[in-house]
């Protein structure tokens, strides 16, 4: 649990070194940032790729990395998310055990959270919030899906300050490591007002595409275990939340984010989908399945915990709000940590080069 605050801490003092500033659209750069966030960003890596028998699904990913012994290149390419699938394929012939797929796995994911945070006016603070469960949970705990929304956050990247060839791209790569990514395909055409035939011929096109190549051999499974089987997922509610009053702080206050307007558009859009999503979780027995679309909104979050200080508190009250927010995110770690229902799985963290010493 040590390691847990130790990167917390770190990720503080980032937060604390570094000055408020608009992201200007051009190319990211390792200069943009402090040292002590190169710092965070290079320990998040080392930590998620060699934990050893860390997160709730460690002995599932190491059965289907086991598995290889026996698959074929070809076999790989028919499985279901076959880039997860080909890269523990290529790790196990390599020699590389599963923390060969997990550092990979875990540069993925820190590309996508990287791009999205030098988006925000306080990057540190962007990576602060998300350490306590997109960094902990998520990328050391469910490493298929953390994967694709690292990608997504990429792709928001792409589709706001490069435009729709890269974000179509990522997404096409988050689908093949989690299918469940291809529900993002409509937020380009819901986004963007010119062109709107164009875009949406191509992106049914795609979405068809992607469809017959990920879902159709399994979408009657999907829908079984998600919906008919009224499929429970532990802590949905929680994970709804927590990008439901970013919504409505953003929807309250949203006249106060000076953003680009295609940012805006977006986080107007996320921000309306997690009202929609806790109401739906209050109605519908299909947790999961909500909670599934529940985690690629929770960017949203760290976009409005950056832009709190900006937005509501002037120069004489900025320092005060991010005294709050920090609180804030030490709550949800400590919460986590010392009362979440499988946190146990996480806990302690084991680091695989002292386990083989």
């Amino acid at each position: 649990m040590h390691v847990y605050w130790f990167l917390f801490v770190l990720a503080l003092l980032s937060v604390y070194t570094e000055k408020d500033r608009i992201y200007n659209g051009k190319k990211i750069k390792i200069g943009d940032f402090s040292p002590v966030y190169a710092v965070t960003l290079f320990l998040i890596f080392i930590l998620v790729g060699f934990r050893h028998e860390v997160g709730g699904d460690w002995f599932s990913y190491l059965d289907a990395y086991e598995r290889m012994d026996i698959a074929s290149f070809r076999d790989v390419l028919t499985m279901s998310d076959p880039g997860y699938r080909l890269l523990n394929y290529l790790s196990y012939n390599l020699g590389f055990g599963i923390y060969g797929v997990n550092l990979v796995c875990g540069l993925l994911f820190l590309l996508g959270l990287n791009s999205f945070c030098q988006m925000q006016p306080r990057p540190s603070l962007a990576l602060l919030a998300a350490i306590p469960y997109l960094v902990i949970v998520i990328s050391m705990g469910y490493t298929r899906q953390s994967v694709a929304i690292g990608l997504s956050m990429l792709a928001f990247y792409f589709l706001i300050h490069r435009g729709l060839l890269g974000f179509i791209t990522s997404i096409v790569i988050a689908s093949l490591f989690h299918k469940t990514a291809i529900i993002l395909i409509p937020v380009a055409l819901l986004m963007n007002t010119k062109h709107k035939i164009f875009r949406a011929f191509l992106l049914l096109v795609l979405s068809l595409l992607l469809y017959f190549t990920l879902l159709s051999d399994s979408v009657d499974a999907l829908y079984k275990n998600y919906v008919l089987s009224e499929y429970h997922s532990t802590g949905a509610l929680i994970r709804v939340l927590m990008c439901f009053f970013p919504a409505i702080f953003f929807l309250t206050f949203k006249n106060k984010f000076k953003i680009k307007s295609s940012e805006y558009k977006m986080m107007l859009l996320f921000s309306y989908a997690s009202v929609v999503c806790l109401f739906l979780l209050l109605v519908s027995p299909a947790t999961t399945a909500i909670d599934r679309i529940a985690l690629y909104l929770l960017p949203l979050q760290l976009f409005v915990i950056s832009h709190i200080p900006r937005a509501l508190g002037g120069s004489r009250f900025k320092g005060f709000l991010i005294y709050i927010l920090v609180l804030y995110c030490f709550f949800v770690q400590f919460t986590w940590l010392f009362a979440g229902r499988v946190s146990y799985a996480w806990i302690p963290y084991k680091f695989y080069p002292f386990e083989v010493l």
